[in-house]
């Protein structure tokens, strides 16, 4: 049976994929956090019986990180775990670099040195808000632009990887404050939604279409 590691598990394309993937029949092992509601996972893992999902509480460290990559032997990896801060404080910063920088990193290493090399990992669009090239938007793209620079130099000493841009993700049960949820709130309530005047672009991929693309 084929394997499949995933990070960002319980975020609301990452439960989309983890069900892709058991439809499939991908056993596949997701890396969560000690705090982690694992509900959401359980309930996914019971419309696939025969098909394992296997949950590993990652302790923050790098010797955890690379026990769980040795047990969950992927054949492929998705890296959709993240901080995502719009604007930041001071006392964000060490967050910030240690979700989206130095957590991956240990991702990246442990994936190399356990020579399970296909990798799949998510961006950003604030990582580009000006252009095709690279300028980040804010602290957070900074932080995922700075990843992606490390995912290059691992990709040229022998991993085997690709990056998904996305602007964002809407879809049912969605309970992020975005702006699809806001619409259908606004509607189902008949009140109005206060918007920006200005004109601003924006780029909605349904979640399944990126767990589940044509």
């Amino acid at each position: 049976m084929r394997r499949a590691l995933v990070t960002g598990s319980t975020s609301f394309p990452g439960l989309a994929l983890v069900a892709r993937l058991l439809a499939e029949g991908i056993e596949t092992d997701a890396v969560i956090r000690p705090s982690t509601r694992t509900s959401p996972l359980e309930a996914i893992a019971r419309r696939t019986p025969s098909v394992p999902l296997h949950l590993h509480r990652h302790d923050g460290g790098a010797a955890s990180l690379h026990r769980i990559v040795a047990a969950a032997r992927p054949d492929v990896t998705f890296h959709l775990a993240g901080l995502y801060l719009r604007e930041h404080v001071a006392e964000d910063i060490d967050s910030l670099i240690a979700s989206n920088i130095a957590f991956g990193t240990h991702l990246l290493d442990a994936l190399q040195r356990s020579g399970f090399v296909n990798i799949v990992n998510v961006g950003s669009f604030a990582q580009f808000f000006a252009g095709a090239t690279p300028r980040p938007l804010n602290l957070y793209a900074a932080t995922k632009e700075a990843f992606a620079t490390i995912l290059a130099h691992y990709a040229d000493t022998g991993l085997a990887a690709t990056t998904v841009i996305l602007f964002d993700t809407y879809g049912p049960g969605d309970r992020r404050p975005k702006l699809v949820p806001a619409l259908v709130s606004a509607l189902e309530a008949g009140t109005p939604l206060p918007l920006p005047l200005e004109e601003v672009t924006i780029d909605l991929t349904y979640r399944d279409d990126v767990a589940w693309p044509c």
